[in-house]
């Protein structure tokens, strides 16, 4: 595991965990850097958005599970510089699997 000593140096290893599918060093990351679960790429893109794009069953839920826990702190219906939220990006990927699951929580989020 790389040994990250702040914050900065956290985020490429965190957008690379993510896109690896390497979830024991995004909870570490995150256990280490909680605010990482506010971050954005360049584009404006969460790491939700990332996984619902990607398809990686695990880390679509355990970001969600972010949502479910402390929703103050992901919000599953932000947008990035284009509009596009992680539903969106499910979609265009054809990730049923994450389609499915953020339908469920954007429905819950619209309840509220």
């Amino acid at each position: 595991m790389k040994i990250v000593n702040n914050i900065q140096d956290a985020i490429p290893v965190m957008i690379s965990s993510v896109i690896s599918s390497d979830l024991v060093m995004v909870n570490a990351l995150l256990d280490k850097f909680p605010r990482l679960i506010e971050l954005k790429d360049r584009q404006g893109r969460t790491l939700l958005m990332m996984a619902a794009y990607l398809g990686d069953p695990s880390m679509v839920n355990y970001f969600i599970s972010f949502f479910v826990i402390a929703s103050q702190r992901l919000d599953p219906n932000a947008v990035d510089h284009d509009g596009l939220n992680a539903y969106d990006w499910s979609v265009l990927s054809g990730n049923e699997f994450a389609r499915s699951l953020l339908s469920k929580v954007m429905d819950q989020e619209d309840l509220s």
